[in-house]
C-alpha cells in the first residue's frame, strides 16, 4: 500500500505548530463549509492540521467523515502545494453533512480568497 499513507511528517502535531499558523496566516481561503489558513514553512513539504469542533459538526460519524475527506484530498494533491502549514477549520455555523462531496473536487470549488 505504498503511496497511500498519511505520515506524521505531513501533519501539524503540536499546539506550537497550530499557533504559528493562527498568528501568522498569510493566506485565508473560505467557502460555506470550510476555512483554510496557511503560512509558509521551512520544510521541504506541506503539512495539514484539522480543527473540526463538536459544536460545528455534531455527530462523531460526520466529524470523522469530514476529516477523512480533507486528509484524503490533501494527500492526493500534496505535490501541488508549495511548502505550507495549512489549518482547516469548520466555520461557526454547524455543518450537518457534506452530501455528495467527491475527494477530487473538494478543493476545486470556487472559494473566496483573502490575502
Amino acid at each position: 500500500m505504498s503511496g497511500f499513507e498519511f505520515p506524521r511528517s505531513s501533519r501539524l502535531l503540536n499546539a506550537g505548530d497550530y499557533r504559528t499558523v493562527f498568528n501568522g496566516a498569510q493566506l485565508k481561503v473560505s467557502d460555506r463549509h470550510l476555512l483554510m489558513l496557511a503560512t509558509p514553512n521551512q520544510l521541504s513539504h506541506s503539512r495539514v492540521g484539522l480543527v473540526i469542533a463538536k459544536k460545528n459538526v455534531r455527530l462523531a460519524v460526520q466529524r470523522n467523515r469530514v476529516k477523512r475527506i480533507i486528509r484524503e484530498s490533501f494527500r492526493l494533491q500534496d505535490a501541488g502545494f508549495p511548502n505550507l502549514d495549512i489549518v482547516v477549520l469548520a466555520p461557526s455555523k454547524p455543518i450537518t453533512a457534506l452530501p455528495g462531496v467527491k475527494v477530487a473536487t473538494c478543493s476545486n470549488d470556487s472559494p473566496t480568497t483573502h490575502f
